[in-house]
């Protein structure tokens, strides 16, 4: 668990100083850092498994332009008709 400064409460300048400049020139400790980060990451990542999930699709409208065969002795006018899908999963 992080504690914090704990070495200021020796009130000396020249240890927080030299604690700041540990902090600062030890690459290992900063690399352990973003490991624990990164793994902390992965883990609610992998959470997420537990959870449902909904995935979507659709595409936009198809115009169809188009003649009904007639059963009556003149033609039907031409029409104009948009299809729209979705897929759920």
């Amino acid at each position: 668990m992080p504690r914090g400064e704990w070495w200021t409460v020796f009130g000396d300048p020249v240890l927080n100083e030299l604690e700041r400049e540990a902090v600062r020139g030890n690459l290992d400790l900063q690399a352990a850092f973003h490991r624990v980060d990164q793994a902390r990451a992965f883990a609610r990542v992998s959470q997420a498994d537990f959870f449902p999930n909904v995935n979507a699709a659709a595409t936009g409208p198809v115009p169809h332009v188009g003649q009904f065969p007639s059963p009556v002795p003149f033609p039907i006018p031409s029409f104009t008709q948009e299809q729209w899908r979705t897929a759920w999963t």
